[in-house]
C-alpha cells in the first residue's frame, strides 16, 4: 500500500459512496500487489467536475504525508483526460492519483 491511510477512509467522504470507494480500494490492492509491467490504475480526486475549467495541467499526486490532502485537490474531465493520454503514450505503470496542480 502506498500510504497508511487512504483518502477515501475520511469522515468526510459521503457515506452513500462507501460501497463503491472500498471496491475501488480493493482493485487497487490488487493491482499494487501486481507486477508493474503492462498496466497503469489512474485516480481522480473526489472533486471530478465535469464543467471546470480545462487548464491544461495536472499533478501525479506524491505526498509522503499520506492522501488525505488530496481531498482537497480537484480535476476537470479534460485534464484527467489529458493524463490519461499521457499514461497511455509514456506507458505509465502502477497507481496515480491525479488532480489539478
Amino acid at each position: 500500500m502506498l500510504f497508511d491511510t487512504r483518502f477515501w477512509q475520511s469522515p468526510t467522504i459521503p457515506k452513500h459512496t462507501l460501497p463503491r470507494r472500498i471496491a475501488h480500494a480493493e482493485l487497487r490492492d490488487y493491482l499494487e500487489n501486481l507486477p508493474r509491467t503492462s498496466w497503469a490504475y489512474l485516480i481522480p480526486p473526489p472533486a471530478y467536475i465535469p464543467d471546470s475549467i480545462h487548464v491544461g495541467t495536472y499533478k501525479r499526486w506524491d505526498d509522503p504525508k499520506g492522501e488525505m490532502g488530496f481531498l482537497e485537490k480537484s480535476i476537470s474531465y479534460e485534464d484527467f483526460a489529458t493524463a490519461v493520454c499521457d499514461a497511455a503514450k509514456e506507458r505509465w505503470t502502477g497507481v496515480h492519483l491525479i488532480s489539478d496542480v
